[in-house]
């Protein structure tokens, strides 16, 4: 009985394996993700910003006008990978989640940050988000 057993669950791993190895593109491992932050207030006018993640902390930066701030990441197996930033300038303060799996999914995530609101700039389209109240 233990070596029958043991013959199918060899086999179920067998299997899983080719499948994982055939189809790379689909693989359950997800590819490294770089969101990109650009600096789109206006000339003269810095944006102060602060990332994190439940698990990571990626400090305050300084951007001037048309530089950025970007980093990398592996999302979770789960689909539930959340970056968000507080993001400052004078006389403004606002925060947004600028990576959310189930929204974003790109693997380059350029964002513009503008007065109005965040916007997401894919080759295909744009998305932009107003500042919450």
């Amino acid at each position: 009985m233990e070596s029958s057993l043991t013959k199918y669950l060899l086999l179920f791993l067998q299997v899983i394996v080719s499948l994982i190895s055939l189809h790379a593109d689909a693989s359950i491992f997800p590819e490294k993700t770089t969101v990109y932050i650009y600096n789109y207030l206006g000339p003269n006018t810095d944006l102060t910003i602060h990332c994190r993640s439940k698990n990571d902390d990626l400090g305050e930066h300084i951007l001037s006008f048309l530089s950025d701030f970007r980093f990398t990441f592996k999302p979770n197996i789960w689909g539930t990978t959340l970056f968000y930033c507080s993001m400052s300038w004078p006389g403004q303060f606002h925060s947004f989640d600028i990576y959310v799996d189930g929204r974003d999914g790109c693997k380059a995530c350029p964002w513009q940050v503008k007065t109005t609101g965040p916007c997401l700039i894919m080759p295909d389209h744009e998305s932009c988000y107003d500042w919450k109240s």
